[in-house]
């Protein structure tokens, strides 16, 4: 039922929209082509990679201070498998719980999963097609716990995308991906208590998560301290490390998001709002502080919890 989308679906969708880039993405979907993480999707000249470096460029004593939190070193890698089918339901629950003011959104996409929900080898990815007011997500089939993770992960993104969606949102965006890895940290305690015998695999997704994070950190690092020295990027980094930078300048916030979300649910809601509101900014650290939320605070603390479990 999920390995494809619905095709007669996308063909009269793209009679319907005058949109030329929505056009253009509906008939890549129709072809099954898309790969959100292809080597061409960004720029990979050094000039294009010292920009988004020097757009970062206050974010990159933060992230090497992250750079230097120890990695987990007993990472189990066997998972169970949950049928798609439960993985849905869970996916119910969760955000009529956590974020019931966002359900009447969350029920039109969730309806539609016939037709716009792809279980697939392509990879983890959400669209969103503004004209038509329509989301196509795809997440991988293997149906294990990492999968579960990355239905969250792009549910949310569905979900921020049609309530939220800007046109002028730049793809540098350094907060795009925060409210989809911090509903991935909120999720953890609603699915031990939905699943049996997971824990094990949840405690194992987020020490496997939370190093690869540290291992992007550590790639920004050695980069920008080559390009202060060098005028060209170091010869085995030769593409664009934009990927990098808007899944580690989340994580530098997404630990004290997910102990305010434990606090004060009401003020975690709120607070996530207004970061997905807040447009690209060249101050966007001090819009951060205003909301009261400090890089790197909880870091610590939440590993500490970690690896005491």
């Amino acid at each position: 039922m999920f390995n494809s989308w619905n095709k007669i679906k996308i063909r009269k969708q793209i009679k319907s929209t005058t949109d030329e880039m929505d056009k253009m993405i509906l008939k890549v979907l129709l072809n099954d082509k898309i790969n959100p993480f292809d080597s061409e999707t960004y720029p990979r000249t050094d000039e294009a990679n010292k920009s988004i470096i020097e757009e970062y460029a206050i974010f990159l004593s933060e992230i090497e201070k992250f750079s230097l939190t120890p990695k987990f070193n007993d990472v189990k890698q066997e998972q169970i498998r949950i049928p798609i089918n439960s993985q849905l339901d869970f996916l119910y629950e969760l955000f009529s719980s956590v974020t019931p003011k966002w359900m009447e959104i969350f029920d039109k996409i969730y309806k539609e999963r016939k037709s716009n929900l792809k279980m697939a080898k392509s990879g983890n990815y959400s669209v969103y097609l503004s004209s038509i007011d329509y989301s196509y997500i795809s997440v991988n089939h293997e149906y294990l716990i990492d999968d579960l993770f990355s239905l969250v992960h792009e549910y949310t993104h569905a979900i921020v995308d049609r309530i939220f969606f800007r046109t002028d949102y730049n793809s540098h965006y350094p907060f795009v991906e925060l409210p989809s890895l911090n509903m991935e940290l909120v999720s953890a305690t609603f699915m031990s208590e939905y699943f049996l015998d997971i824990d094990e695999d949840i405690l194992a997704y987020l020490k496997y998560i939370f190093n690869i994070i540290i291992d992007y950190a550590e790639r920004i690092v050695r980069v920008s301290e080559y390009l202060s020295k060098n005028s060209t990027f170091p010869h085995d980094f030769n593409r664009s490390i934009i990927i990098e930078l808007t899944y580690v300048i989340p994580f530098l916030y997404n630990f004290e998001l997910l102990f305010l979300y434990k606090e004060d649910k009401e003020k975690w809601f709120y607070i996530l709002n207004e970061i997905i509101n807040m447009k690209p900014s060249n101050n966007c650290l001090e819009e951060m502080k205003k909301l009261g939320l400090t890089p790197n605070l909880k870091t610590e603390e939440f590993c500490e919890k970690i690896r005491l479990l």
